[in-house]
């Protein structure tokens, strides 16, 4: 008898475990019968913008512009987070910024490389960081890579992600 009446006894606490979920998990929407749970919506993800750029093999340019996106007519973008990863000789340096347009003027933000030390002849290096950087509509997105070693071996992965919105 112990033993059903804690079997009850743990049903109505699952089931009003299972009430208070529901009613504190946002509208409830109704669809021919089937009951559905709408589940909050980011409005920056309808939006999302996500763009990178790869290469195996740097050139032989000690300066590099990297157009990656060009933000839409009547349209802002916010960049949340620029990254990437780098390898080159032994000894390489990089100097690095990320180029946006805001109301007719340049923003360059400076990139900041971390080592990620050397596996056999190849210095590694890698940055990510959050931002707030904002690109007015129609003006390009890029980074500039500096670099101290301008032979072919090595290669970049850089990019961002953000959002867009309508031009205020």
């Amino acid at each position: 008898m112990k033993t059903l009446r804690f079997g009850f006894g743990l049903a109505a606490l699952v089931a009003a475990a299972l009430v208070l979920v529901a009613l504190s998990s946002g509208p409830v929407l109704a669809n021919k019968g089937a009951t559905f749970h709408a589940s909050p919506v980011d409005p920056a993800a309808l939006s999302a913008v996500v763009k990178s750029s790869t290469t195996n093999n740097w050139g032989t340019q000690a300066i590099e512009t990297v157009p990656l996106y060009t933000v839409p007519s009547g349209k802002r973008l916010v960049v949340e987070t620029i990254s990437g990863t780098a390898h080159g000789v032994t000894g390489l340096s990089l100097s690095t910024s990320f180029d946006t347009r805001l109301d007719g003027a340049w923003s360059y933000t400076g990139v900041v490389w971390q080592s990620q030390g050397t596996i056999g002849n190849m210095s590694r290096f890698a940055f990510n960081h959050p931002v707030r950087l904002y690109a007015d509509g129609g003006t390009p997105v890029s980074f500039a890579i500096m670099r101290s070693d301008t032979s072919i071996t090595g290669g970049r992965t850089i990019g961002f992600s953000g959002y867009l919105i309508d031009k205020p």
